[in-house]
């Protein structure tokens, strides 16, 4: 009905950050909740088929509030404007330490830079998962929040439900990944190890890697060329 439909209509309005998404045919009182929208592409499917509806019906409402959120829709998407995240280059570092030393591979930290090239780019290649199931269960339980004995630093944790949270949310609302104080093509291939582990959907945040001091820039020309002669990276 159209009481049912401006209900629906004024519901939606009033949840900007996570949209009721649209109940079955059999019912529009929002008893079948089927969870928020995740791209602009599946609220506009249901929007365009109510426009369609009442376009057939000779309803004006098609030519007034629905017109109107179609195309803020189409405009803005679900986000209003994409995020960027930032974080300092040695914190995805010191994520890998923990995880390489959990596993047994040795000190991630103190290998020189091809070692590290060569292992990231190996686990970039894999089809196996890295990181294993008790580091990947304790990020997505709150720091602190369990008498199990913890693997994590708060500050590892930290980052890696970082990446979690990235995993679960749609990629036009987000825009780079920026690295601050980057020193090398590990720090980024770093970062593009651990959206995969975390599942970022294809084609995964673009890394920005901000080489900020005088070294840094210095050695950044042999830093871009490493990845860009990086097979699993340019994939």
């Amino acid at each position: 009905t159209s009481e049912s439909l401006h209900s629906w209509l004024n519901h939606t309005h009033q949840m900007p950050a996570e949209l009721a998404r649209m109940p079955s045919a059999s019912s529009l009182s929002g008893e079948e909740y089927l969870g928020p929208y995740t791209s602009k592409e599946e609220l506009l499917e249901p929007l365009l088929a109510i426009h369609a509806s009442l376009v057939a019906c000779g309803d004006d409402v098609a030519a007034g509030p629905v017109s109107d959120l179609i195309r803020q829709v189409a405009c803005f998407g679900l986000a209003m404007t994409a995020l960027d995240i930032r974080q300092e280059s040695t914190r995805h570092s010191d994520a890998m330490h923990t995880i390489a030393e959990y596993l047994g591979l040795g000190p991630y930290s103190e290998w020189p830079e091809e070692q590290k090239v060569k292992f990231l780019e190996g686990e970039l290649a894999s089809r196996r998962p890295l990181i294993p199931q008790e580091i990947m269960a304790e990020v997505r339980r709150p720091y602190g929040g369990s008498q199990h004995q913890r693997i994590l630093s708060a500050e590892v944790h930290e980052v890696l439900a970082t990446f979690a949270a990235i995993a679960e949310l749609p990629l036009d609302s987000l825009g780079s990944y920026v690295i601050s104080m980057a020193q090398s093509a590990s720090d980024v291939l770093c970062v593009r190890l651990l959206q995969k582990e975390f599942g970022v959907q294809a084609p995964m945040l673009r890394v920005a890697p901000l080489f900020e001091t005088l070294d840094d820039l210095q050695n950044a020309p042999a830093a871009l060329r490493t990845l860009l002669e990086s097979r699993p990276y340019r994939e």
